[in-house]
């Protein structure tokens, strides 16, 4: 009979898709408990996806009848049940024991006919017994200090002491041994610090990319001198304008300029598609990893509008507050790390987007204007750009778009 007929009809919530791309996620905090009463609108839970925290909020009248992943649950399935709505709050107490079927608790789900295993345990060092044959029995204290200094174990070593006792010689002999022979143990201390979810998905969608796309890469420098007049023009009049600000407006207005490089690469169809709009993705580094905060239509927005939408985003990032529709999509991304000094570096790209721009730091050089020594402010740009999409041709005209913006600042006034 089955024993789940007892049970008045549950509806079971499951893990939810928070994001397009989002396959699990961890299960941060339970806003809500055991018993109580919710409506369509109020939160669930906080639920970390692939891009940021997230808050999951009911669609349903109800009452909590069984919380069944605990709070600090990691990589639950999107589709995996967490959680138990009853109409009747009479009926949650039916509840107190309840599993969905074919599931073990905490939401993992167990395959067909497959038996439950306990986990191995962790083995434990073990105990030597006493007059066991083994060498490290047979250590005295001079030798055991001997090998610690050299970075040897007691594994290391050929004992040629009496019984197997290792003596003063093995470990000389043993630190002179060739390279060729067996390697010594390094006794390193490290702190095992788990991942976040953003963090793992990072790493498998840059690794992928990097394995699987054509980067070409093309850099100039870019004369930052004029820019810096007008950033103190702008100042002088209570406007606070940074560079990256001016880098977002400028790349926005040279993929306008040069429409054959606002494409993506779709990987169903296997060709570039031309993106709608000019979206601008901006990295920001968050505790819980990188996220891309996306400006929309940023060609038509005036410096001002940019710069204000910019620090509003970032700030947000940074709080793992962004709602997805600001944090997905995008066109082209751009990665500044001329705030922590880095001249210059290659970005790996975001796909599906074609191309990232790396912004490295203004430095002081020297060169000759009219034939005599000035000293201006130059500034090291990098694309990343999808071979299957960009050919040197487009790529370089968009650099040169985005090189004279920035060197006529000026035009970035005009939205």
């Amino acid at each position: 009979m089955d024993t789940y007929s007892f049970y008045p009809l549950p509806q079971e919530l499951a893990m939810p898709a928070l994001s397009p791309t989002m396959s699990q996620g961890n299960l941060v905090e339970w806003t809500v408990k055991e018993g109580q009463e919710v409506a369509p609108g109020d939160s669930l839970a906080e639920v970390e996806t692939d891009k940021a925290t997230m808050t999951w909020e009911n669609q349903d009248d109800g009452f909590v009848a069984k919380i069944l992943v605990p709070a600090g649950a990691q990589g639950i399935e999107v589709g995996t049940p967490v959680l138990v709505l009853v109409e009747d709050e009479a009926d949650v107490a039916a509840f107190k024991d309840y599993q969905p079927q074919g599931q073990a608790a905490g939401g993992n789900k167990k395959e067909e006919g497959s038996e439950s295993k306990a986990p191995a345990a962790k083995p434990e060092k073990a105990q030597p017994a006493s007059g066991a044959a083994r060498n490290d029995h047979l250590l005295g204290p001079a030798a055991r200090l001997l090998l610690q200094g050299a970075g040897l174990s007691v594994e290391d070593v050929t004992p040629t002491g009496p019984h197997g006792v290792v003596t003063k010689g093995d470990e000389a002999a043993a630190s002179a041994a060739p390279s060729g022979g067996r390697a010594r143990r390094q006794r390193g201390q490290f702190t095992d610090v788990p991942n976040s979810q953003i963090r793992k998905i990072i790493a498998s969608r840059l690794s992928e990319s990097k394995s699987t796309i054509p980067h070409l890469y093309l850099s100039a420098d870019v004369d930052l001198t004029a820019l810096a007049a007008l950033r103190a023009a702008l100042k002088a009049q209570g406007l606070k304008i940074s560079v990256n600000d001016c880098v977002v407006k400028a790349a926005a207005g040279a993929l306008a300029a040069v429409p054959a490089a606002n494409f993506h690469w779709d990987d169903a169809e296997e060709r570039a598609v031309r993106s709608e709009g000019v979206d601008i993705s901006i990295a920001v580094a968050t505790d819980k990893g990188l996220i891309t905060p996306v400006v929309r239509g940023a060609d038509g927005k005036a410096l001002t509008a940019v710069a204000s939408e910019i620090r509003e985003l970032a700030g947000r990032a940074r709080k793992n507050k962004l709602r997805p529709e600001e944090f997905q999509g995008g066109s082209f991304s751009i990665s500044n790390l001329g705030m922590f000094g880095i001249d210059s570096f290659c970005a790996i790209i975001n796909p599906p987007q074609a191309c990232i721009m790396a912004v490295g730091a203004g430095r002081e050089e020297t060169v000759l204007v009219d034939g005599r020594p000035q000293t201006k402010t130059i500034m090291t740009v990098t694309l990343s750009a999808d071979h299957r999409v960009y050919d040197g041709e487009i790529a370089s005209a968009l650099l040169e778009s985005f090189k004279a913006k920035i060197e006529a600042p000026y035009t970035l006034l005009l939205a």
